[in-house]
């Protein structure tokens, strides 16, 4: 079973595929305690169940009913949910109140995606994830009256690709590429605020992490177990065993690959392990030692 990226980015090319809409529901900004951190992720299709979570399973079903109504005019919106035992603010606008006492605010992005409308974000959570390249982007998430941008816009960057898109006030495009740049070079994520004679907009600028890599060198049973760990985690994993017995794919089902590999030699596996966690767990010296 995909957990993680990979079950989104499964579960949006089955949309795609199907001709469908779904909802994208975004963690951008947390105020206190909460069980999700930015960038947390949910799916929510025209038909069918959710995809991914944004809480520790509390919000889920409130943003999943209501997803749909808040975005039918097609633009962009930020939704705040309270985690708070009460909410005294009066303000009409204040959070929704769940009452699980965690004492945190949850800002959730809503948009709508489609095969004809599609969100620039999920091509750039593929190619991170095709390419094995970290990727960042910066995500407007509040702005003043008036303002020339607007809550949702976006600023891509990623190595393999050069974004088109701007932002309308030139000086302020300028300063995110320089923060979203820095981003990408820290591998943090961050909120920013930049201020002019008018206001204050608010932008996310989220570093997309390329998937971590696992390679097992040894196939014994003792391996399945750390197989399926690895991929609840939605890591990709490789198992490399010099005996074919051993080294078969029906035997790590889970896995993204299964190698049986010549141990008359030194193994010539820089490509696969170079930036990779490593496990050597084959029991076997004559193996160990190449």
């Amino acid at each position: 079973m995909l957990s993680g990226t990979s079950a989104l980015l499964g579960a949006i090319a089955a949309v795609e595929r199907d001709g469908g809409q779904a909802v994208l529901a975004t963690v951008v900004k947390v105020e206190g305690s909460a069980y999700r951190r930015p960038g947390a992720r949910m799916l929510i299709p025209l038909y069918g169940g959710t995809v991914g979570t944004i809480s520790g399973g509390c919000l889920e079903s409130e943003v999943a009913k209501k997803a749909w109504w808040l975005t039918d005019g097609g633009e962009p919106v930020i939704r705040r949910y309270s985690t708070a035992t009460q909410d005294d603010d009066d303000d009409q606008d204040a959070a929704l109140t769940f009452g699980l006492g965690c004492n945190g605010t949850v800002h959730v992005l809503l948009e709508r995606h489609s095969g004809e409308r599609p969100l620039a974000l999920l091509g750039l959570l593929r190619r991170v994830r095709e390419s094995g390249q970290a990727g960042a982007v910066a995500t407007v998430i509040a702005s003043y009256r008036n303002a020339r941008v607007r809550v949702g816009e976006r600023l891509l960057l990623h190595p393999a690709h050069a974004d088109s898109a701007r932002l309308l006030d030139p000086a302020l495009d300028a300063r995110v590429r320089a923060d979203l740049a820095e981003t990408l070079a820290r591998g943090r994520s961050s909120l920013r605020t930049y201020r002019d004679a008018r206001g204050e907009i608010e932008v996310f600028c989220e570093y997309l992490a390329p998937q971590r890599r696992l390679v097992i060198f040894g196939a014994g049973h003792d391996a399945q177990p750390l197989v399926h760990m690895a991929k609840l985690l939605d890591w990709h994993v490789t198992v490399i065993d010099g005996r074919a017995h051993f080294a078969r794919a029906e035997r790590f089902a889970e896995a993204d690959a299964v190698l049986q590999v010549d141990t008359g030699s030194p193994y010539a596996l820089h490509h696969l392990t170079d930036g990779a966690l490593v496990a050597v767990m084959s029991h076997s010296y004559s193996q160990d030692r190449h």
